[in-house]
């Protein structure tokens, strides 16, 4: 008789699985921390894309435009002042003020911007020498305003 001890030819011999090994921790470092990277350049890349809102072209001489502008304004209003004083109308007081601090107003912010071109003689340069009629003009207003109806 045969020995049950040994091997039988007819039942395919079991071998014990080999133990799994486990997987090392910079795979799974690697695994949790590469799609945090990837998120981070594509947001990186998208905002990188985006090109830089443009600032707004302004044109150096567009204020003293406007303030050139509001001179016909003020003769207008000096010639009402001028209607109402001969008259004899109280209304002429509110209006003198008025028009004596819009023109104050006016002169501070026209010397805010011509007063840094001058030079160390008070003189403006020649190509700026043509806003001094400006300037002028709405000085003479103000004197006649205030010798016209009073100080």
């Amino acid at each position: 008789m045969a020995s049950t001890r040994g091997p039988n030819p007819r039942r395919p011999v079991r071998q014990v699985a080999p133990r799994r090994q486990e997987t090392p921790r910079w795979v799974w470092i690697g695994l949790i921390v590469s799609p945090i990277v990837l998120i981070a350049l594509v947001l990186m890349l998208r905002t990188g894309d985006a090109p830089p809102e443009p600032r707004p072209v302004e044109d150096p001489n567009a204020r003293i435009k406007e303030l050139e502008g509001q001179v016909n304004g003020f003769v207008q209003s000096f010639r009402e002042c001028m209607k109402l004083a001969q008259a004899e109308d109280p209304a002429v007081g509110p209006k003198r003020e008025k028009l004596v601090a819009a023109l104050a107003r006016w002169i501070d912010e026209w010397d805010t911007i011509i007063e840094p071109h001058r030079d160390g003689d008070g003189r403006l340069p020649p190509e700026l020498q043509g806003y001094g009629k400006t300037r002028t003009r709405v000085n003479n207003i103000r004197l006649d305003v205030m010798k016209s109806t009073g100080f």
